[in-house]
């Protein structure tokens, strides 16, 4: 009996001998690896693409200001005071608030629609919007999956990620009783061998007391398989 096993990868149609379980991941491991397939969609790609050219557009307005500077518009000490980090991060905080402002005002007013067809409550908002913000620090990783799941469909990935693990589990569980079920076949055919060995030295001892040639070598091996009977007198 081929009594030998090959593991199948996850997604692959399941090898019913297969005895290594499926890897059961964490929630953010499997966060991870739907933003990785999402991700990789053209529709991200694009998106991805916008980002960067807005760091382009940062880059034109760099150039923009060594061209004011060349024809001596502006001075160099006016630089830092009307385009420096100090000033571009004052901007961009002074931007953030108006937005928190209009977006909690509206939230309030129960003018912001979630996914789901309900109105979002300011609070729910202001996670949402501080977590938008914190994309440009924790990049495209599975928390910003479940943020985009969160603002496009509303669908409840923990619910989808126990759904999955419980599956997994079920398929563990399947083969692990197959590996108990071929463990005890193994023994029980090791069983049968050792008692089909017992029966061939009695009968070849047999012989020797009767003064008749004993099986072959091969003969023996075969009663030793279960191919040949094993005769209880010589």
């Amino acid at each position: 009996m081929d009594m030998s096993f090959k593991p199948t990868s996850r997604g692959a149609k399941a090898d019913p001998n297969a005895v290594e379980d499926e890897p059961v991941p964490t929630y953010e491991e499997w966060l991870d690896s739907g933003a990785k397939e999402v991700f990789s969609h053209p529709a991200f790609v694009l998106a991805k693409g916008a980002i960067e050219f807005v760091k382009f557009l940062w880059t034109r307005e760099r150039l923009l200001i060594s061209v004011l500077l060349q024809k001596d518009i502006i001075q160099e000490h006016e630089v830092e005071e009307f385009f420096g980090d100090t000033a571009h991060s004052a901007m961009e905080k002074e931007g953030v608030k108006q937005l928190t402002r209009f977006m909690m005002r509206a939230a309030t007013k129960g003018e912001l629609i979630g996914p789901r067809g309900k109105s979002m409550n300011p609070d729910d908002v202001l996670v949402l919007l501080n977590d938008i913000l914190d994309l440009n620090n924790t990049g495209w990783d599975g928390r910003a999956f479940e943020i985009m799941n969160d603002m496009v469909t509303g669908d409840d990935l923990r619910a989808d990620y126990e759904k999955e693990v419980g599956l997994l589990k079920a398929i563990n569980e399947q083969r692990a009783k197959k590996r108990e079920r071929a463990t005890k076949q193994k023994e029980f055919e090791g069983q049968l061998r050792e008692e089909r060995e017992r029966r061939v030295r009695i009968f070849i001892s047999k012989c020797h007391v009767a003064d008749k040639p004993a099986p072959s070598d091969e003969d023996q091996q075969q009663m030793l398989d279960g191919t040949l009977p094993i005769p209880e007198q010589p």
